[in-house]
C-alpha cells in the first residue's frame, strides 16, 4: 500500500486508464486501473485530480508502468475542483510535478508541500500567491532554483538580474547584455518570503511582485524543460475573465 496523491489519468483502450500519481514514499509512478471508466465502477471518484488515495500497486524492478489492484480515497479536493480558478492552480500544481520530477525519485518533502498548497487553498489563500509559492518551491525540491538571497560570483550582494538560469548582481554582471533580464528587489523580497514562510503566513503581495515572480519562475521551469507549461496559460485566461 502506498499512500499517493493523483496527478492526471489517461484513458487506455475502451475501459481502462493510466493513473500517474506522487506517493509519498516511491515518488512519480503511473498504473493502469482495468474497468476504471466503466459506469458504477467503485473506484471512479477516488483518482479525480490531487485525490489523496492510499493504493496498492504493484510494479515490477525496473517497469515504468505497473497495475492497480486496491484504492482507498483518503481525501476528496471536491470544492477546489468546483471553481475553475482554484482548479487551474491544482492543475498547475500537477502539471509542475509532471514536467519537473523524474520517476519512482521520492521526494517525502514534495508530498508534503502539494498537501500543504491544498489545504491552504482550501483555507482561502489567494490564488496566485499559492501558484508562486507552489512554483518555487518545486523548483528549489528539484534543485533549479538558484539563490534568490546572494548573487553567486560575490557571495555578497542580492541578485538583480537573471542570466541565463543565474541570478546576477549588477556588478558582477558587468554591461547588460540583450538577453539579460531585470528584477526589482521587490520580487526577490517576495521570494526569499515564500521560501521562509509557510503558505498561509506570506500574506498579500504587491501585484508587480508576484508578475515579476511569475516571469522569473516560468524562465527557470523553461531552461529546464524546454516548453511553456499549459496550465499557467489557462489560469491566467480565467483570471482576466473574472
Amino acid at each position: 500500500m502506498m499512500e499517493a496523491l493523483v496527478l492526471r489519468g489517461y484513458p487506455l483502450g475502451e475501459s481502462d486508464r493510466i493513473v500517474v500519481v506522487y506517493a509519498l514514499e516511491r515518488g512519480k509512478v503511473r498504473g493502469v486501473v482495468k474497468g476504471l471508466r466503466r459506469a458504477g465502477q467503485r473506484w471512479g471518484a477516488a483518482f479525480e485530480p490531487l485525490s489523496q488515495v492510499r493504493l496498492t500497486l504493484f510494479l515490477r524492478a525496473g517497469a515504468e508502468l505497473g497495475r492497480v489492484t486496491g484504492c482507498e480515497l483518503l481525501r476528496s479536493h471536491v470544492a477546489l475542483q468546483a471553481d475553475p480558478v482554484l482548479a487551474a492552480v491544482c492543475a498547475y500544481l500537477a502539471e509542475l510535478v509532471l514536467e519537473l520530477t523524474p520517476d519512482q525519485d521520492p521526494q517525502p518533502a514534495l508530498y508534503r508541500l502539494l498537501l500543504h498548497v491544498l489545504e491552504a487553498l482550501e483555507h482561502g489563500v489567494a490564488p496566485l500567491v499559492a501558484a508562486r509559492y507552489a512554483e518555487l518551491w518545486i523548483l528549489r525540491l528539484s534543485g533549479h532554483l538558484p539563490d534568490l538571497r546572494r548573487c553567486p560570483l560575490c557571495l555578497q550582494r542580492s541578485p538583480s538580474r537573471l542570466r541565463g538560469s543565474e541570478l546576477l548582481c549588477n556588478a558582477c554582471g558587468g554591461p547588460k547584455l540583450s538577453t539579460d533580464l531585470d528584477f526589482r528587489p521587490a520580487t526577490f523580497e517576495l521570494g526569499r518570503r515564500i521560501l521562509a514562510l509557510p503558505l498561509e503566513q506570506v500574506g498579500a503581495a504587491a501585484p508587480a511582485a508576484l508578475a515579476q515572480l511569475e516571469r522569473l519562475a516560468a524562465l527557470l521551469i523553461q531552461a529546464v524543460i524546454e516548453k511553456p507549461l499549459k496550465a499557467p496559460v489557462v489560469l491566467a485566461r480565467l483570471l482576466r475573465a473574472r
